[in-house]
C-alpha cells in the first residue's frame, strides 16, 4: 500500500496547450526527426543491422487514394505494435525509450506536433510485418487529445490492422513507422 495519493492533471488539454504555447514554432520537426532516430537505435540495440533510414516527404497512398497532399515523417526504426501505440502516443511522459532529464521526456512530438495538427496526426507503424494505424487528434466536441476511436465491426478501439499498400515502401520493409501530418 502507498503512503501516498498520486497527483492528476484537472485538465490534460489545457496542460497539453500551455506546454506547446511554450515551444518554438517547428519543433514539432525535431521532435518527430528525433523519435524516428530513436527509434532506428532501439532496433539496432535488438541486433539489426540494417541501414537507418528516415524520410520526410509526401503520404503518396494518400494522393492516390484521395488527391489530399499530406507530410508524412517515414523510418525504418523498430516500429510499433497497437498496444505500443496505446501506450507510448496516448500517454504523457511515456516513451519507447529511456527517460531522463538528458535524453527523452516522453511528451515532445505529442504536444508539439498534435497541438499543430488538431484534427490528427496519423501513426501506420509495422513491427514484424504486422500494420497498424491510430489516430492522435483533438475531439473538439469534448475537448480532449487522444487516440481517436476506430470501429471494426461492433467494436472500437484505438487502432486498427493496417496492409501493406499503405506502407512507404521506399523505407519500411518488416518494421518501421510513418506519422502523416
Amino acid at each position: 500500500m502507498s503512503n501516498t495519493a498520486a497527483m492528476r492533471v484537472g485538465s490534460t488539454t489545457f496542460l497539453v496547450e500551455r506546454i506547446a504555447a511554450d515551444c518554438a514554432p517547428l519543433q514539432w520537426v525535431r521532435e518527430l526527426t528525433q523519435n524516428s532516430f530513436e527509434a532506428i537505435m532501439r532496433n539496432r540495440d535488438s541486433g539489426w543491422d540494417g541501414e537507418g533510414l528516415i524520410e520526410w516527404d509526401v503520404d503518396w497512398s494518400l494522393v492516390e487514394k484521395s488527391g489530399i497532399y499530406k507530410l508524412q515523417i517515414t523510418d525504418n526504426g523498430c516500429g510499433m505494435t497497437g498496444e505500443e501505440i496505446e501506450e507510448y502516443i496516448n500517454r504523457l511522459s511515456s516513451s519507447g525509450g529511456i527517460q531522463s532529464d538528458e535524453k527523452n521526456y516522453g511528451i515532445g512530438a505529442k504536444i508539439t506536433a498534435g497541438v499543430q495538427n488538431p484534427i490528427g496526426l496519423t501513426y501506420k507503424s509495422w513491427k514484424k510485418g504486422n500494420g497498424v494505424i491510430a489516430t492522435l487528434w483533438k475531439d473538439f466536441e469534448e475537448r480532449i487529445y487522444g487516440l481517436k476511436k476506430i470501429q471494426i465491426g461492433d467494436i472500437f478501439g484505438s487502432y486498427a490492422p493496417l496492409n501493406n499498400e499503405a506502407k512507404n515502401k521506399n523505407v519500411i520493409q518488416d518494421h518501421g513507422t510513418s506519422v502523416v501530418l
